[in-house]
């Protein structure tokens, strides 16, 4: 997977970076004055090593990348997701709280943030366990691994957890942490970016109808789905050439239902 933080001219760089399941692989950034740059030399390096998807910053700047990415003669070879900090939280309940995420975070970016974190505390914990000769059986899929990185480890550290007058998770905006003299911590939400996408929440393709809303019970277990649903065989990659494809073509997807 790769994550993309997207900045141009001034004083910050747009920060790149790839992960393998829990692990940080490589994580760089780049000064170019323009978007077009930027989105094309990520396609370079995603499909390069052969990422299966990316998420990017959409923005401000980051409007750019997703204009020169529809705009390509030829798709990249991997899925792409525009993602927004004032995104809808996911329909996620959360045990450790008792509570929907709705009611938990302010946004997506405090989510995708507090997902992070958790990351870092289970591999805390797992690794004091270990060194104590302590079992833990916690799966290495929610954990995280990343390079001694100097840079990249005080930007994790650098946003403050922030509580709004309803009591939800929000995460320092950046104009916030220019005001008190902190770095917009690029490659840090490249991370971040990077672990918002996911096999589990890419891989399946059932398209409910638009009039179902999901339920839950007392405990917070979600209602059977309504038996209303329709499958799609998924083909990623150059379809643009297809003149009979590009109807149903949406980013770098074609879908035909089965």
């Amino acid at each position: 997977m790769g994550g993309l933080d997207v900045a141009v001219g001034g004083k910050n760089k747009s920060a790149y970076l790839e992960r393998q399941g829990p692990k940080v692989l490589r994580c760089e950034s780049w000064d170019y004055d323009n978007t077009n740059e930027v989105a094309h030399r990520t396609v370079e390096e995603g499909e390069r090593v052969g990422i299966s998807a990316l998420g990017y910053d959409s923005v401000g700047v980051g409007e750019g990348i997703r204009s020169t990415l529809k705009a390509r003669e030829q798709q990249p070879r991997f899925r792409y997701y525009a993602l927004g900090g004032n995104d809808a939280v996911s329909d996620t309940y959360w045990e450790q709280f008792q509570k929907q995420a709705r009611d938990i975070f302010l946004n997506a970016r405090a989510e995708r943030w507090y997902k992070v974190k958790r990351r870092f505390e289970k591999t805390y914990k797992y690794v004091q366990n270990k060194r104590a000769g302590l079992e833990d059986k916690t799966p290495h899929s929610e954990m995280i691994s990343i390079p001694n990185n100097p840079k990249l480890i005080s930007q994790l550290s650098a946003p403050l957890e922030m509580r709004t007058e309803s009591g939800k998770i929000k995460i320092e905006s950046k104009d916030h942490m220019v005001a008190r003299g902190i770095d917009s911590p690029d490659e840090a939400d490249a991370l971040v970016y990077a672990f918002a996408i996911d096999v589990e929440s890419i891989g399946d393709f059932v398209f409910y109808g638009f009039d179902y809303t999901p339920k839950y019970d007392s405990q917070g277990n979600r209602e059977k789905a309504k038996e209303s649903y329709t499958k799609f065989a998924v083909d990623w990659g150059v379809i643009n050439a297809d003149e009979s494809k590009r109807k149903n073509n949406f980013g770098s997807t074609y879908l035909t239902e089965t």
